[in-house]
């Protein structure tokens, strides 16, 4: 079996034949569009949230800071310079740090 492109274009099977995915991408849109319309704005919220929360760790990670919570005193300072704590990062992720939503 070949790779599988959402591109829509084809890919070469094992033996080196080649294998149209346009079928396959025709029933993932119709899939997708199923999806979606089951998808309420809390589960677009929820989302963004998480992205934002993960992106902001990562870029943590990446200057070499520590979260509040990986330190004694519960206190830190974010990438972007604003002192945090445990009981307010998340607050300060969401306010500071997560893409606003597209109307």
């Amino acid at each position: 079996m070949g790779l599988r492109l959402l591109s829509g274009e084809s890919s070469r099977t094992c033996k080196g034949q080649r294998q149209d995915l346009r079928p396959g991408r025709g029933a993932f849109e119709i899939a997708w569009r199923y999806f979606l319309a089951k998808c309420t704005e809390a589960d677009f919220d929820e989302y963004r949230r998480n992205r934002a929360f993960h992106a902001w760790k990562e870029a943590m990670s990446e200057a070499g800071l520590k979260l509040p919570t990986q330190v004694a005193d519960g206190r830190a300072t974010c990438f972007c310079g604003a002192a945090i704590g445990v009981a307010d990062f998340e607050q300060h992720v969401y306010a500071a740090h997560m893409e606003p939503k597209v109307e």
